[in-house]
Parts: structure tokens; C-alpha cells; sequence
């Protein structure tokens, strides 16, 4: 290990103003790396020493631009990057190369842990009782796709489905391949998509979009189906709107599988329809046999869907028949609509006709009134094979027999549906034989935080540059005594601080580890978990509570929709073998503090922006593992579609267990943060203020919180006072929009206070309910004022719009609809008081024209837009800018 350099520093009793004016004067700084840090990343700090105990530690990390940064000639770096802040652990034990032998194995592997059972176990083979007549099935053909193949669809065959629509069809997903992320049907308009059908997703579940438009913008309904419903037999599935009633259903042989009312969107007209893919033709590809499709522009019933599942055409429904392809016809070029309007399909790609039974026992069309048949097999015990002679590591001394505690389901040609866990009696955890040789000390990383470097060629952060706040209360154990820390890259300028805040702690962390340390992981690895495998963490006996902190961001440019950084895709955490944790990695870019930057900053991306830290997540597991000494951990990710490449991207993670100590109080409220008015860099969106403050309130304490009361006001004005009531359970945060309270008089830098009284107890440490901030300078602009907008071309002014808000929240002004690169002037004439202006873009692309198009599309990149607020004799009082993003504010005075 390189020699570390070793600054001095000094511990604060008084707080720096540039950093926090408003925390205790009894607040413990420590100083890290400074802007004269030019290149040195790593370096041994002295923090306070162990056994103190704290009720914040917060982490002051500011960037600054500066030509002295060796990361490239720019004072800010073109690109993002990921930089860390990361605590290296001495543990002063000597360690060298590590030799293993597991103890035992099974099949020729060595896994960490196996769940076993002593009784037999048995598998079971889902099928139909009884088939269609053969006679029947011999007239009969179904169709069977796999990548590349898919049916172009005359988008006619919805024209008449505005009001109803029902969509049935028998479907076998294919066993090896499902699930997969598919597009069973698509049907699109120009703007996107307006009907879908993924049965399954790769999670295993099936979505039905209809009404509305755009992907994630439709009508939706979703349910996790079991595996045998979607692959491995034929079901027949029914899909159903009524934009009269509302209701969208699912069915599922013959039956009402899912439901839901006030699904009012209309369903838009498309000029493309597609099945078997998505509209573009590139992906989405189902893998399986699809038979007796058809469409209605009704709405059809139970008798009229059993029907359909009994092979017979509803005679009182014919009139409403816009499609059938039974699939019947050898034609390879088309497929014959059997209905009345002779609206044909064209093949794309190799879907084959085949004939009933071709792919085995699979094959079994059900006959009417057949059921679901469950045959149960015996199965073979495991041979654990145990490796425990000292003398002969390499031979096994042992063979154990057992059954492994989980039942598998397979389809009736003996391929695997899906595996259930059963109860196990036994639960065999691996060891190693181990020696070391060439002795050295082990030092081992903790990621503390994660942050992404801003696009940053042309950025401004600011002549004394930009400061992001992080609480890193749960990292207390590691930032004690001598701490060799680790932060940052060559591309700006830092300052790095940590504010130690006394008192005690709301819930004391007693040990923080890694339970997948810090590392680049690949998507398609991680969903073959081949990658972050089920980890068995040990838990210590005083430990009264803990949380599985996760820290996830998605890289790389794969599949059609640029994998995994412009992808959201689900993520999922188990806790000793029970799933409990199910979120997607995806963050909102369009209202990031540090704008206007370079690059694609505005769009969102999977779990960062350009400019901020990584989202963290903690997911409290303390319900499931209280008074247990081992907890079972385990992460999964949604499936990669194996067909587009997608699974080419990676995810950058980190998760980490916290084992805490008991709550400090049963009852304790903390005001986190003052969002409004404020000086702080992260809020800059928000302020200056001219009507509401905001706060963040956060309830500590082990009882939830129904009511709370906050005095506020600016610093010797009469304070305000707002009481709210709702529900605040541990650990969450409200952010409160009060009431305006007297603005007279404010000026930059004048204070404004905020004191938190709860109204369910006596708080347990009522002294961090109270806080003050700064004002920013605020905008005082004349009563007539002329605001004066330019919008980019080839489309993109329908995507903004301007509304004015008086103090009370009423809009006193708007405009929808404006005019593409032509100035658009509308003078405001406003009464005296305090006016909210804000202007929106749906697509969070703001005015900036697109450049990114110079490759692809150089014709369409446009112009940059202008906003503008002007006095009536054409000075320039406000600028907005135009890359913005999102959206921009200007929050302002009417006289005084």
C-alpha cells in the first residue's frame, strides 16, 4: 500500500459561516481534503476519538471549476464520472494469499449455504385432464414465434374500438425462454405507444395498456401471474376495456383474473399494429405459439369469453368481429383475417405454422370443461459430498443424503416452471479450509457515499463553488480516531468537511459492513446470479433494529433503449428466503440544482444525474430479524430480454447491513431542513422566496406522529404559526409548505426561524426542533412587467407553457399554446404583493436547442429558445435561461 499522506487539521468549536450559519456553536467540524488538495485522493484524517456519541454527522462536500484540476485541461471535466467517498478500515490483521477447501459440495459445486429437508420431496407436472378430439385438432394449426419474428397488423382492425374492445387469443410461452421481457402486441401512434400487451414481462408479470399514449402514459393494469399461466401449456386470455364504464379486466381461462374501474382514457387511433414484437421491429420479440386470435369492438362477457375458450364463435357478438386469424391457412407470406373485413397480417421474419402436438405433450389444446391436473413424481435425494479428513483435504471422508427444501414445477414434457421454497428442517452453511502465506495487513473499503461527476465543460459551479449536504450519521462507527479516507477524482476542485452535531443519537449504529462490497456488475451476471448470490450475515446479540442499505446506478448504452443508464428495471431484495423488498432504479434529472451544465444533464436516468449523488435506499429489515443470530440475504434484478443485448449493461452497487442499538425515545421529531428561503446551493430551484416556506420534518421516535405545530417568521418579526395533522411513521419525512408569513422587510442574509413543537408527547430531544436560514437576495420587479418568450422549432412549443400564481396559489395568467420561434409578448400588469411565475416543459428538454442530433439528424436540431422578463421600456430584469430543463421559477415582490 502507498504511503499516506497525513494533514493536520483542528476541530471547531465555531462553525465556518460559508458552511453552516445555522448549526449549534458547540457543532465539531473537521477539515479533509481542502482546494488545495490539488491531487492527493487519499490521506489519514484524526476525527474525534471513539465513545462519543452523536446526534447528526453531516458530510459538507463541495466541488469548485478550476484550470489546476489534473483531470483535463477544462476547469470542469466534459463527462460523468463516478467518484466515491470511502472510509479504508485498518483491521491490523495480517493476512496474505487465501488457499480454500470447502467442506462440502453438491453436483461439483460449493455453494455458501443449502436449505435441506429429511423427508422426501416430490415435483409436480401441471396439464390438462383432456384434450380437443383429434379429429378436431388435425384441421387445426397454430403459429410459433422466436426472435426477429413478429406480424404486421393493418392498424385498421382498431378503428372501430373506441368506446370497447376485447382481445383473445390462445398463448404457450415457450419454456426455456420465458420470461422475457416481450411485447405480445403493440400498437402505436406517432407519439408513442397507445395499446400493449406484455404476457409475461421478465418479472413474470402481464401488463395490459390501453387508453392514452406514450409508454408509462396509458391505462395500466398489471399482476404477477405463475409461470404455467404464461409457458409451458395453453391458456386462453382474454384482454377487455369499456371506456363507458371504466373498466378494464383480465381473464384467464375463461375466468375474471383481474380488474379495475376509473380506467377512462380514451383509445387513441394508430397507424401501426404489431404481434409477436414492438412497433419499431427491433425487440420485444415473444417466444412461444399464439392460436384463434381475435378482436371485438365490444366489450364481451363471461358466457361470450367461454365461448371463444370452447372454440366457438359468439353468434350475438359477430357484428362486433374486426379481426380472427385462426392461423389455419399455409399461406407464409400472410395471415387470413377470417372475419368480415379481410384485414390480413404480413409475416415478418420466419413465424412457423405447426401443427398440434409437434412440440410434445406441451401440445394439448384443452378440451371443453377439461381442469388442471397436478401429478406428483418422487424425487432423487441430493449426494453431499463432505470433504472434513485434515489429512486428505481433497477426498471426501462423507456422503450425505437429504432433499433439497423446494419444489420444483415442470410442464408436461418435464421442463421447469418454477421452483417453490418449502419449510427446511436442515440448512447446511459452507466452510473453508484456509491457509495464507506472505503476511500483510488487511485494509478493506467502505463506500461512504457515491456522487457523479456534473457534464461539465462550460458548467459554472460558482467563484466559491457549489457545496451538496449529506447526512453520514450511519457511518459514526468508522469516522472515529485516525480514518484513512478516500474521496473524489481529478476533474474539479474539492473541500471536503464533517460537521459532528452533539447529542445523543436517535438510533445508535452499532456496526456498518458490506454485504456485496462496492463493485461494477454486469446485468445479464446479475440476473443469472452468478453475481451479489445469497449472502448469510451474522447478527450481533445487542442489535435491536437493522436496515439493508442499497446504492445502485445503471451504466452503458445496450439493447433499444440504451441499457442500463436510460432503462428502469426492477430490483428486488429477500430476507431469509421470503421476498420483501421490490423498487425500480430510476431518477427525475429535470429539476437538478446544477444547471444549466453540458451534455444530456436534463433527461432521467437509472438511479443518478449528472451532478448529485447516487440514490441510497435503506430498507428496514428489523420485523423479520429480530432476536436471530444469521439473517439470509438476497438480491435479484428483473430479467434482461436475451434477445436485444441489453444484458451487455452494468449496474455500479454497493449494499451495506446497519445493525443498530435501541431508539433514543419513544417520542422525538426533528426539523431536518429549511428548503426556503435558503442559501444553500442544493435548494437554489426554490429560492429566492416570495410566498411559501418550506421544511422537512422527520419523525425519530418509535411512535408515529398525528400532529405537529411550527412557529416561523423572520428573525424579530411577529412569528406565524401552522399546525398540520396527518400520519408520520418512523424514520419517515414531510416536507411542509407553510403559510407566507410577514416578508417585510426581507433582504439577503436576513434570518428566518422555524422552532418544531409536537403535539403527541414530550419530544425526546427538543433540541434540533429548532433551525435558521438565510434569505437570498429576493426579486422585486414593477407592477407592469413584459414577458417574453421564444420557443424552439419542430414541435416543441406545444411542450411549454406558463402560469402565474398570485400569493394565494390562484392563477391570475397562462398561456398553453405557444407559437414555435416567433417572440410571444404578453405584458402582466400585477398588483402589489408576492407572484409565483413559473414555465413548464412536458418533455424536460427546456429551450436548449438538440444538439445531440448533429449525427443522426442534423436538420432537426433547432435553435435555443429565450425567456426573458422586461420592464415596458425593453430592459432586461429576469433572464431564465433556456436550458433549464424541466421547468424554471422566478418567485418575486411587487413593490415592496
Amino acid at each position: 500500500m502507498p504511503a499516506l499522506l497525513i494533514l493536520l487539521f483542528t476541530l471547531c468549536l465555531a462553525p465556518a459561516r460559508a458552511f453552516a450559519d445555522t448549526l449549534p456553536t458547540d457543532t465539531t467540524w473537521v477539515q479533509t481534503f481542502t482546494f488545495d488538495s490539488i491531487a492527493t485522493r487519499r490521506a489519514v484524517f484524526p476525527f474525534p476519538p471513539a465513545g462519543q456519541e452523536w446526534r447528526r454527522i453531516l458530510m459538507y462536500y463541495k466541488l469548485k471549476c478550476d484550470e489546476a484540476t489534473p483531470g483535463d485541461p477544462y476547469p470542469c471535466g466534459e463527462w460523468d464520472v463516478n467518484t466515491y467517498v470511502r472510509v479504508h478500515r485498518h483491521t491490523g490483521l495480517q493476512d496474505s494469499t487465501v488457499h480454500r477447501q470447502a467442506r462440502w459440495e453438491v453436483r461439483g459445486e460449493a455453494p455458501d449455504s443449502l436449505a435441506l429437508r429429511r423427508q422426501p420431496v416430490y415435483e409436480q407436472r401441471v396439464r390438462w385432464s383432456a384434450s380437443r378430439p383429434a379429429a378436431e385438432l388435425a384441421k387445426d394449426r397454430y403459429l410459433a414465434f422466436d426472435q426477429g419474428d413478429y406480424l404486421v397488423v393493418p392498424p385498421e382492425a382498431l378503428a372501430n374500438c373506441g368506446t370497447e374492445l376485447t382481445i383473445a387469443f390462445w398463448l404457450r410461452g415457450d419454456s426455456q425462454l420465458q420470461p422475457r421481457n416481450d411485447n405480445l402486441i403493440e400498437a402505436c401512434r406517432d407519439t408513442g405507444r397507445a395499446l400493449n400487451i406484455h404476457l409475461p414481462w421478465g418479472t413474470g408479470e402481464v401488463y395490459w395498456d390501453a387508453g392514452g399514449y406514450l409508454s408509462g402514459a396509458n391505462n395500466r393494469l398489471q399482476k404477477e401471474a405463475r409461470p404455467e399461466d404464461w409457458k409451458g401449456r395453453w391458456n386462453h386470455w382474454t384482454f377487455t376495456k369499456n371506456l363507458t364504464t371504466g373498466r378494464m379486466a383480465i381473464w384467464l381461462n375463461g375466468q375474471l383474473w383481474h380488474e379495475a374501474g376509473n380506467m377512462s382514457k380514451p383509445l387513441e387511433p394508430v397507424n401501426q399494429f404489431v404481434i409477436g414484437g414492438n412497433c419499431n421491429g427491433n425487440g420485444g420479440w415473444f417466444a412461444g405459439g399464439i392460436d384463434d386470435f381475435c378482436i371485438y369492438s365490444q366489450e364481451l362477457g363471461l358466457t361470450d369469453i367461454q365461448a371463444l375458450m370452447a372454440g366457438r364463435m359468439p353468434d350475438r357478438a359477430a357484428s362486433t368481429l374486426e379481426l380472427y386469424y385462426d392461423f389455419n391457412a399455409p399461406d407464409v407470406q400472410r395471415v387470413i383475417d377470417g372475419g368480415p373485413r379481410g384485414l390480413d397480417a404480413r409475416r415478418v421474419g420466419q413465424p412457423r405454422s405447426m401443427a398440434w402436438g409437434s412440440a410434445g405433450a406441451i401440445d394439448l389444446k384443452p378440451a371443453a370443461g377439461a381442469r388442471v391436473v397436478r401429478d406428483s413424481l418422487a424425487v432423487d435425494p441430493l449426494a453431499i459430498l463432505v470433504y472434513d479428513n485434515p489429512e486428505d483435504p481433497n477426498q471426501p471422508s462423507d456422503t450425505l443424503r437429504l432433499w433439497s427444501a423446494e419444489q420444483r414445477v415442470l410442464d408436461a414434457n418435464g421442463n421447469l416452471l418454477e421452483t417453490i421454497a418449502l419449510p427446511a428442517d436442515t440448512l447446511l452453511m459452507q466452510d473453508h479450509r484456509s491457509w495464507t502465506d506472505e503476511y500483510r495487513e488487511r485494509v478493506s473499503p467502505l463506500e461512504l457515499e457515491r456522487f457523479i461527476t456534473p457534464y461539465g465543460k462550460g458548467l459554472d459551479l460558482g467563484g466559491d463553488g457549489f457545496t451538496w449536504l449529506r447526512d453520514v450519521s450511519a457511518y459514526a462507527p468508522l469516522l472515529q480516531g485516525e480514518v484513512d479516507l478516500e474521496a473524489h477524482n481529478g476533474y474539479e476542485l474539492l473541500d471536503l468537511r464533517f460537521a459532528f452535531l452533539p447529542g445523543p443519537s436517535p438510533r445508535p449504529v452499532l456496526q456498518v459492513e458490506d454485504i456485496w462490497a462496492e463493485g461494477d456488475y454486469g446485468y445479464a451476471d446479475l440476473a443469472a446470479d452468478r453475481q451479489l448470490p445469497l449472502e448469510v450475515m451474522a447478527l450481533r446479540p445487542d442489535t435491536r433494529g437493522a436496515a439493508v442499505r442499497s446504492r445502485i446506478s445503471g451504466h452503458g448504452h445496450y439493447g433499444p433503449r440504451n441499457c442500463c443508464e436510460w432503462d428502469a428495471k426492477r430490483h428486488f431484495l429477500a430476507i431469509n428466503g421470503i421476498p420483501r423488498f421490490d423498487w425500480t432504479i430510476w431518477t427525475n434529472c429535470g429539476n437538478n440544482p446544477v444547471f444549466p451544465q453540458g451534455g444530456t444533464w436534463q433527461f432521467d436516468r437509472a438511479g443518478w444525474c449528472p451532478g448529485t449523488f447516487v440514490i441510497t435506499r435503506d430498507h428496514e429489515i428489523t420485523p423479520w430479524v429480530l432476536g436471530d443470530s444469521l439473517c439470509a440475504i438476497d438480491y435479484s434484478i428483473e430479467a434482461p430480454d436475451p434477445s436485444n443485448g441489453e444484458g451487455d449493461g452494468r449496474y455500479v452497487q454497493v449494499h451495506q447491513l446497519l445493525q443498530y442499538g435501541e431508539l433514543h425515545a419513544r417520542t422525538d421529531l426533528r426539523l431536518e431542513e429549511i428548503i426556503a428561503p435558503s442559501q444553500r446551493d442544493e435548494f437554489r430551484r426554490l429560492n429566492p422566496i416570495s410566498v411559501s416556506p418550506r421544511v422537512r420534518v422527520r419523525n425519530l421516535g418509535e411512535a408515529g406522529t398525528q400532529t405537529l405545530r411550527i412557529h416561523y417568521g423572520l428573525q424579530d418579526r411577529l412569528p406565524s404559526q401552522f399546525e398540520w395533522q396527518g400520519w408520520l411513521a418512523r424514520n419517515e419525512a414531510v416536507e411542509l409548505d407553510l403559510p407566507a408569513p410577514d416578508w417585510s422587510g426581507m433582504q439577503a442574509g436576513s434570518r428566518f426561524e422555524a422552532r418544531l413543537e409536537t403535539l403527541n408527547g414530550t419530544d425526546g430531544w427538543p433540541a434540533d426542533n429548532l433551525l435558521a436560514s438565510l434569505c437570498a437576495e429576493p426579486l422585486v420587479l414593477p407592477e407592469t412587467v413584459v414577458l417574453q418568450i421564444q420557443c424552439p422549432p419542430f414541435g416543441r412549443a406545444a411542450d411549454n407553457r406558463w402560469v402565474l400564481l398570485d400569493e394565494q396559489g390562484t392563477q391570475q395568467a397562462g398561456r398553453a399554446l405557444l407559437a414555435e420561434e416567433e417572440l410571444a409578448r404578453d405584458t402582466l400588469r400585477l398588483a402589489p404583493g408576492a407572484w409565483e411565475l413559473h414555465l413548464l416543459d412536458d418533455q424536460e428538454d427546456g429551450m436548449i436547442r438538440h444538439w445531440w442530433l448533429r449525427g443522426s439528424d442534423p436538420e432537426h436540431m433547432g435553435s435555443n429558445g429565450r425567456v426573458l422578463l422586461l420592464s415596458l421600456e425593453g430592459d432586461t430584469l429576469k433572464d431564465l435561461g433556456y436550458d433549464f430543463a424541466e421547468g424554471v421559477s422566478a418567485r418575486f415582490f411587487v413593490r415592496d
